[in-house]
């Protein structure tokens, strides 16, 4: 008989490894079927399921602390220079 069973993990963990054995000490194979979730024969007698986690490896995006500033600049520039030429269209406007 095909067992399925589901392992959980703590956010920031993953599986690292599982051993199953039977009363008797034998190591039964299993397969990885979709992401949590695990399956294997059944022997004929009870076993004991044991997972074993790491902490998952997170990768931070790097920033470049100069970049912002200069985005930050140009934004504003574009904007100053958008609301000028706004408020010139406007006044030569009303001039006609």
């Amino acid at each position: 008989m095909v067992v399925k069973f589901k392992v959980n993990t703590k956010l920031g963990y993953q599986v690292s490894n599982i051993i199953i054995k039977d009363e008797e000490g034998n190591i039964i194979e299993y397969r990885k079927v979709s992401d949590n979730e695990y399956e294997f024969t059944m022997p004929a007698t009870n076993v004991m399921i044991n997972p074993t986690f790491e902490k998952k490896e997170v990768i931070d995006l790097i920033t470049n602390p100069e970049t912002a500033l200069k985005i930050s600049i140009f934004l504003i520039a574009i904007i100053s220079l958008g609301t000028g030429i706004y408020v010139y269209q406007k006044k030569e406007s009303k001039k006609i």
